[in-house]
């Protein structure tokens, strides 16, 4: 069985700012990197035998903090990278509602290709593509991901599914514990948005994706 600690980064100063990051990058906050430490704490407790991240700084940033707890070295991997949202980039939801309503329409249409930009089925695609080399590297181990909101959201989606424009019921915080395992030929969702370890005041935003 392959089990899987599927992660979305720290809280970042884009967070707090409620902006699109896409592919671009924000540092993690004093909160987000708090965030991070608590849950390395929890997971070191599990002994994971393999880390990956996206290679964005902000999940580059929680992945090291978690590696450090793990005595692990965190593997880059672009198909964990966030949904490449192009000219949407560092725009709150106000501005895209405001002023690219054509976009944000059509925004969670699957096969939609934002403007310099990616559509929701090359995301879906590149994070199947990971979990099925999970499948293979790590037959039989548990293993720490650290990803991104849309990302995570598209692929809990599908798993789910639950139609990639429906309004989404589940919340995906920053550096939260999703738990997914791999057994009998399909990946099953064990645990979901688990938040127990950053107590009370650490709440965060909950990007729209």
């Amino acid at each position: 069985m392959t089990d899987l600690l599927l992660i979305r980064h720290g809280e970042t100063r884009w967070n707090t700012e409620k902006r699109f990051q896409g592919t671009a990058d924000s540092p993690l906050t004093e909160q987000g990197e708090r965030q991070a430490w608590l849950l390395a704490e929890r997971i070191a407790s599990l002994e994971p035998e393999a880390l990956y991240s996206s290679d964005l700084g902000r999940a580059a940033s929680t992945a090291g903090i978690i590696g450090a707890a793990c005595d692990l070295q965190a593997t880059p991997d672009t198909r964990l990278r966030e949904r490449n949202v192009g000219i949407l980039t560092g725009l709150t939801f106000e501005v895209i509602r405001d002023d690219h309503a054509h976009i944000w329409k059509q925004y969670f249409d699957h096969d939609y290709i934002i403007p310099d930009g990616e559509s929701l089925r090359s995301v879906v695609d590149r994070g199947e593509s990971f979990l099925d080399y999970l499948t293979q590297a790590h037959p039989n181990g548990l293993v720490v991901a650290v990803s991104h909101g849309a990302i995570i959201s598209a692929l809990l989606r599908k798993l789910l599914h639950i139609p990639a424009d429906a309004p989404r019921s589940f919340s995906l915080f920053n550096c939260a514990l999703n738990r997914l395992e791999y057994k009998g030929g399909s990946w099953k969702l064990t645990l979901l948005g688990d938040v127990s370890h950053l107590e009370a005041e650490t709440a965060v935003f909950d990007e729209v994706q």
